[in-house]
């Protein structure tokens, strides 16, 4: 249980820089353009 805290401590600020980062350009197409992610969902 410790050893599992302390990497997901390490990794949470790397995966939230990564996770901002790719979360507005990702939410920006779906919205403008919704047959996009349909066609990549497909």
């Amino acid at each position: 249980s410790s050893a599992q805290k302390r990497t997901r401590r390490r990794a949470q600020p790397t995966n939230q820089i990564e996770q901002k980062q790719e979360k507005p350009p990702v939410i920006l197409p779906p919205p403008s353009k919704p047959e996009i992610r349909t066609y990549h969902r497909k």
